[in-house]
């Protein structure tokens, strides 16, 4: 028990007031006005995974929520269900990440129009189909050909808030990217 390090915060009223959910009537769905462009920048071999470097740039011309679970090693943020999907044998999109949105996300990052953010996720080659992890169960299992990126954006506070109950959310993706071909270690 020596080893136990508790850190604490506390958050001020204007903190809380700044991110409370006011319900009010719907905004209106304009993928115009609330846009959110991917674009994988790199991928990089981890083992038998894959790291993969995306950029994410408002391209609307309103702001835009991304849901933030705090930062990476590497000091950027922690993309709230950044996903990562390869096409399975019938051409359907399959995740191959290691995310499962059992919760909604901390807290969030505003992108106002024209501003980027970097994040990466794990693309995990699965020793087998239908594996389960957490409350998620993931069907394709390994890794090969192209992959692309994903992202659930969002409106207001309270959207974000409650992330399942919206019927028609925004979702980025992006282009397909190849895979590098896992160089052999004998030689």
């Amino acid at each position: 028990m020596n080893n136990l390090k508790v850190e604490a915060y506390f958050c001020r009223a204007a903190y809380l007031e700044k991110r409370r959910c006011v319900h009010g009537p719907p905004i209106p769905h304009d993928e115009h006005a609330y846009s959110l462009a991917l674009k994988i920048q790199k991928i990089e071999a981890n083992g038998i995974n894959f790291k993969v470097l995306v950029d994410m740039t408002n391209n609307g011309i309103k702001p835009v929520q991304v849901g933030v679970n705090g930062k990476l090693k590497d000091g950027n943020p922690e993309i709230w269900v950044l996903g990562l999907e390869q096409q399975d044998e019938n051409g359907e999109w399959e995740s191959v990440d290691a995310v499962c949105p059992e919760h909604p996300a901390f807290d969030w990052i505003t992108l106002k129009p024209g501003e980027q953010l970097t994040s990466w996720a794990l693309a995990v080659d699965f020793p087998k189909p239908n594996q389960r992890f957490g409350m998620c169960t993931r069907k394709a299992s390994h890794l090969g050909g192209e992959i692309r990126a994903s992202v659930r954006y969002y409106v207001d506070a309270c959207d974000i808030e409650d992330p399942f109950s919206n019927p028609e959310p925004y979702v980025a993706t992006s282009e397909p990217a190849a895979l590098p071909v896992p160089t052999s270690k004998t030689e």
